[in-house]
């Protein structure tokens, strides 16, 4: 695995935990659901990334040029459903105003749609070593 790979994949972990935090602390006072939900696609974006670069030695500079990469990989095309239905329910918590998510909503998104992502990235990364 590659320097650049391993970095991204540290930066996702990163960036689950941080969602898998919001989630868990959100509060009526304090309600992070909706930036659980973002740093969630953040953390997809990491996993997609990685993988993009280890396969390609290839680092999207937007969100287009990735989910034009995406089609390129079949482990990640099996997953383009899950990202894409992650990265429109992040634009709408960042971007609607007074949109809401229950913890419900945002635990599908941790418990099924992340993992899908992450599970098939890492799944076909070299092991290290």
């Amino acid at each position: 695995m590659k320097a650049r790979t391993r970095w991204g994949i540290e930066t996702a972990e990163r960036d689950r935990r941080l969602a898998e935090y919001l989630a868990a602390t959100s509060s009526e006072i304090l309600p992070d659901h909706r930036w659980a939900t973002i740093a969630a696609f953040y953390a997809a974006v990491q996993y997609v990334n990685a993988l993009l670069f280890e396969r390609l030695d290839f680092i999207p500079r937007s969100h287009m040029e990735r989910e034009s990469a995406i089609a390129m990989i079949a482990e990640l095309n099996a997953v383009q459903d899950a990202y894409y239905r992650l990265k429109e329910a992040a634009v709408t918590a960042r971007y609607t105003p007074r949109s809401t998510l229950t913890y419900e909503t945002v635990r599908r998104y941790l418990d099924i749609l992340l993992p899908a992502i992450r599970d098939a990235v890492l799944a076909n990364l070299e092991p290290e070593g």
